[in-house]
């Protein structure tokens, strides 16, 4: 009869294998974000044009001016 081995041959694959590429894991997300922000900062702010307003948040005046063609 012949015996397969099923386990690792090594215990560090077991529990230090994982915790490093953890690790690797962690400090490359935290790079990523970090060199993001760095390049949003480095862009201009989006323009802020005039927009419309919806038709629940009209003035006063608006309201009494009001389009005619409103309500379908």
């Amino acid at each position: 009869m012949e015996w397969t081995q099923v386990a690792p041959p090594h215990d560090y694959l077991v529990g230090t294998v994982p915790f490093v590429v953890g690790v690797a894991l962690v400090v490359l997300l935290i790079t990523a974000v970090a060199v993001g922000r760095r390049v949003r900062r480095r862009q201009p702010p989006p323009e802020r044009g005039a927009q419309a307003r919806s038709t629940s948040w009209r003035t006063r005046q608006e309201h009494d001016a009001g389009d005619r063609n409103e309500g379908g």
